[in-house]
């Protein structure tokens, strides 16, 4: 069985195959987003496309440091 990685209540949440839920960062998230070792939920994958946004619209305002 896979973890999964989840959102709620504000924070990503990995759920290993013991059903232990732990709580991480979003860089900890982001890390693990395309790994074939976890399955995404809905809720963690609607929370990934609104960072996506979020930095597109900052990086086409300029509000990005390169």
């Amino acid at each position: 069985m896979k973890s999964t990685i989840d959102f709620n209540f504000d924070q990503f949440v990995l759920i290993d195959k013991n059903r232990t839920e732990h709580i991480l960062t979003i860089d900890e998230a982001l890390n693990m987003r395309y790994s074939d070792n976890v399955v995404i939920t809905d809720s963690a994958k609607d929370r990934f496309d609104d960072m996506d946004y979020d930095m597109a619209i900052a990086h086409y305002l300029g509000e990005l440091e390169e």
